[in-house]
C-alpha cells in the first residue's frame, strides 16, 4: 500500500490506478485546510482514507463507496444565477462547516490558473 503524504486526491488519479493508497488524517489539515473542513465536520474525522482500483481483502465490511466511470451527461450546465441560487438555500448554508469560506490567496490564484 502506498501512503499519501501530500494531497488526498492523488490516489484517485489514473496514474495510481494499479495500487492501493492510504491518506492519513493529518493530510486534510496540512494540505487541504479549507477543503478538509468538510472532512473535519464529518463522522469520518480522524479516519484514514483507503483507495484502491481493486478489491482489498479484509476491508469488505468497511467499504463506504465504489467510484466508477459513468456515461452520465447532464442535459446542461447550471448557469451562474442557478449556482448562486443553490448556494443561497438554507439547506446548503446550514451544512457549511467552519473554515469552508476562508479561501487563501494562494488557492484563489490556483483556481484562476486552472480556468
Amino acid at each position: 500500500m502506498k501512503w499519501t503524504a501530500n494531497i488526498p486526491v492523488s490516489p484517485v488519479t489514473p496514474t495510481t490506478a494499479a495500487i492501493a493508497s492510504c491518506v492519513p488524517p493529518q493530510v486534510w489539515d496540512e494540505t487541504c485546510a479549507r477543503q478538509g473542513s468538510w472532512y473535519r465536520a464529518s463522522r469520518k474525522k480522524g479516519l484514514y482514507l483507503v483507495i484502491s482500483s481493486f478489491e482489498l481483502e479484509g476491508y469488505g465490511e468497511k467499504k463506504e463507496a465504489i467510484i466508477t466511470l459513468s456515461d452520465f451527461d447532464p442535459p446542461r450546465i447550471a448557469s451562474l444565477e442557478e449556482k448562486h441560487q443553490m448556494i443561497s438555500e438554507s439547506e446548503f448554508i446550514n451544512q457549511i462547516p467552519p473554515g469552508w469560506e476562508m479561501v487563501k490567496e494562494i488557492e484563489k490564484k490556483m483556481w484562476i490558473f486552472l480556468k
